[in-house]
């Protein structure tokens, strides 16, 4: 509900990669109850260097839609969540190994719902 005490409109945002986020962005402006459902099935650039080198799902289109809706007063953390490294040392790979088991960790936890099913 709204301070008026209205009931929110309910938009569900179906697809993934810029587009969504982009809509996302607009969108989390405006009074709406938004839901995401987000593809999981992104192989190319670090998504796909990431499912090869440690069997995850791909987070890119994930993340991106989560920075897309973090408030504009705080956009360096939106910045963080989608800067990309030019080169990945030794240390920087161990501590995306880390941040991996971490992102598994929440799809297994008892927060928000996220789907990991891949659809050949």
């Amino acid at each position: 509900m709204n301070e008026k005490g209205n009931k929110l409109k309910r938009i569900v945002c179906l697809g993934g990669g810029i587009g969504t986020s982009n809509l996302l962005r607009g969108l989390k402006n405006y009074p709406v109850h938004l839901s995401i459902v987000t593809s999981m099935a992104d192989d190319g650039g670090s998504s796909g260097r990431l499912r090869q080198a440690y069997g995850i799902m791909p987070p890119g289109d994930i993340i991106s839609c989560i920075a897309a809706l973090i408030s504009d007063e705080n956009k360096e953390l939106a910045d963080l969540l989608t800067y990309r490294l030019k080169v990945l040392t030794k240390k920087i790979r161990l501590l995306v190994a880390k941040n991996s088991a971490i992102y598994s960790c929440l799809l297994r936890s008892n927060g928000p719902a996220i789907s990991t099913k891949q659809s050949m």
